[in-house]
């Protein structure tokens, strides 16, 4: 059986919306987990997000009668840089079956003034690399294992970002067929 500690006690709905979106400071992802697992037998959902900040195109979506299921990102309490939040995003996966993942990773120190900030700074160049190149090749394998499983994934990541040349992303390009749609 699955346990989850709240980190509120509450007793009636309006007292958990108030605790949860109002109030600084109490950790939402529990709470994420708790209502995932309580949604879990509804096995499968239609889209969901990994570094989604606020969700607005799952929220467009979901006006639109899909599905939508979690949204992996710091912003609601999921670091996927922490080994326990990575491993449930796996798990989530694996158990909800998203048929799309919208995924917009950072891209800090993949595209624009990168050389730039190579050159006058390295320390933070190095820093902010060693920071976003580990998330990039996550991102990657997602993609590759919604894919492989007969299922989609849409990515947003500047053109010629450095992100596209990681062996995840290459491995991917070359065992599927892709589709690239440019935006101004």
């Amino acid at each position: 059986s699955d346990n989850f500690q709240l980190p509120i006690s509450l007793s009636t709905r309006s007292e958990i919306s108030e605790a949860l979106f109002f109030q600084e400071g109490v950790d939402a992802a529990p709470v994420t987990r708790f209502l995932d697992y309580l949604r879990s037998a509804q096995k499968s959902v239609d889209v969901a997000e990994i570094f989604g900040g606020a969700a607005g195109t799952a929220y467009i979506l979901v006006r639109r009668n899909f599905t939508h299921g979690l949204n992996f990102d710091i912003t609601v309490g999921f670091n996927l840089r922490a080994a326990a939040d990575e491993q449930y995003m796996w798990d989530y996966v694996e158990r909800r079956r998203p048929k799309i993942f919208l995924i917009s990773n950072p891209c800090t120190m993949m595209k624009g003034f990168k050389g730039l900030n190579r050159a006058k700074y390295p320390q933070a160049y190095h820093k902010a690399r060693s920071l976003s190149v580990p998330l990039s090749r996550l991102v990657g394998q997602v993609a590759y294992e919604q894919v492989s499983r007969g299922r989609q994934y849409l990515a947003e990541h500047p053109q010629g970002s450095d992100q596209w040349t990681l062996e995840d992303w290459v491995q991917l390009s070359k065992d599927f067929p892709l589709a690239w749609c440019y935006v101004d």
